[in-house]
Order: C-alpha cells, then sequence, then structure tokens
C-alpha cells in the first residue's frame, strides 16, 4: 500500500534551547482552513502533516547585514512533526537548517539563508533558466546529464512575491547502484540576502518512476517548500 501525507497548514511555536518556548512570527496567524490531502494518498492513510504560514504577507525585506536577534530567532524555530538540525557559519553569514517528518513516508527540507555575493540575480525567469550552474546545487553530476531525470526550472509566487522554482525527479541506474531524485526547490532573494527551500522526498526507494510520484507528488513538495519559505522569510527580520 502506498502511504501519503495529508498536508494541512498551521502556524506552529517556535522554541529556543531545550525547554524554552518562543512564540511563531509576530505576523503569523494560529490557524488555516487551508487543507490538501496528496494526490497519491494511499486508502486508509490518515496521517496528516501540519505545516507552518505567516498570515498571507509577502516576505519582509533584509537591510544590511541579519542581527544577532534575527539569526538567534531563525536558529530557534521549531515545528512540531518535524525534526531539525541547524548550522551557522558567522564567517560566510551562512545559516542553514535541515529539517525532517518524523512519520513516514519522510520528507526531508533543507532551508539554506546567506548574503549575495556582490550583487542578487534579478528573479527573472529567463536569467534562471540561462544558468549553467542551477543544477549543481540540487543534483550529483551524473543526475545533472542523465535522461532519465527529468528537471524543470520555473516561476511561481509566495503570497504574491515572485519566486523561483526548479523540480527534479527520476530513476538513475547505474554502476553505481540505484538512486532517485523526486526534489522541488524554491529560491528568493530580496537583493541583500537569497535564500532556498529545498523538499525533497527522502524515504525508501520506490520501485518506479510512477510510485515516487505517487508518494510525493510535485505539488506536496511545492506545499512544503512555499511553508518554510513563508515562514523564514518572515522571521529574518526584527
Amino acid at each position: 500500500m502506498v502511504k501519503s501525507f495529508a498536508l494541512v497548514l498551521l502556524v506552529l511555536a517556535a522554541c529556543k534551547g531545550k525547554p524554552e518556548r518562543r512564540a511563531a512570527p509576530a505576523n503569523a496567524e494560529s490557524g488555516s482552513a487551508i487543507a490538501a490531502k496528496p494526490t497519491g494518498a494511499g486508502q486508509g492513510s490518515d496521517k496528516v502533516l501540519h505545516l507552518p504560514h505567516g498570515n498571507g504577507s509577502a516576505p519582509k525585506q533584509t537591510k544590511g547585514p541579519l542581527t544577532r536577534t534575527a539569526i538567534d530567532r531563525l536558529l530557534a524555530l521549531r515545528f512540531d512533526g518535524f525534526g531539525l538540525q541547524n548550522d551557522e557559519n558567522p564567517a560566510t553569514g551562512v545559516i542553514a537548517s535541515v529539517i525532517r517528518t518524523i512519520d513516514r513516508p519522510k520528507f526531508k527540507i533543507t532551508v539554506q539563508i546567506r548574503p549575495c555575493k556582490d550583487t542578487c540575480m534579478p528573479i527573472d525567469l529567463a536569467k534562471w533558466q540561462a544558468r549553467t550552474d542551477l543544477k549543481n546545487d540540487v543534483m550529483g553530476p551524473e543526475m545533472r546529464t542523465s535522461p532519465d531525470i527529468k528537471w524543470t526550472v520555473g516561476s511561481t509566487d509566495v503570497n504574491a512575491m515572485p519566486m523561483i522554482y526548479t523540480y527534479q525527479y527520476g530513476i538513475l541506474k547505474s554502476a553505481e547502484g540505484t538512486r532517485y531524485t523526486d526534489t522541488y526547490a524554491l529560491w528568493f532573494n530580496d537583493g541583500n540576502y537569497e535564500i532556498r527551500t529545498i523538499a525533497t522526498y527522502a524515504d525508501n526507494l520506490p520501485a518506479t518512476v510512477d510510485e515516487l510520484l505517487k508518494l510525493a507528488p510535485e505539488t506536496d513538495l511545492e506545499k512544503v517548500a512555499k511553508a518554510f519559505m513563508d515562514v523564514y522569510t518572515q522571521a529574518w527580520v526584527d
């Protein structure tokens, strides 16, 4: 039986350290009527994955380096139903969080925030489609050139703010073994900082591509990536 999650958007509390609880971002709301049953949900599956979100406003704009208060707030974010590991590199200004679902099927979400190098690339689809290095950030060398791995670069939005997304899926069989990918990556910058949220299926190897896409349809991964983009771009400004 193929099982998947029902996805529900819901604001979750954040905490810093082990016992201390922090509130969600100031413009977060405590509930939502938005709920979606994944296309590939199996019969009898009653698992619900609660996703965080803000109040529907556009991402906040950073000005200059992130403050220590903002960085601590980002590192303190926690989400029910997910495990999380944080990493901060003060020398480069990079903040990274790896977030994993506790229940199965396993999803992994990678959030990376970093200052733009020199200038940020405008959120212009033609410019992003012309990038030859974009695949390097989301897949290994063999997958980049394999006809079995399907790849799309497109434009979308979060709360009416334009963003770029990439989506890839497929199963690659080679002398090194069988590998798969089913990944939706969302990219945004405000001219000062750039952020990407990458949502990927990270569970057992499916037998076929059809099974892979039933376990983690693109629409589900898109909801996950956008939910975390929403929360982190509200929390990164004081």
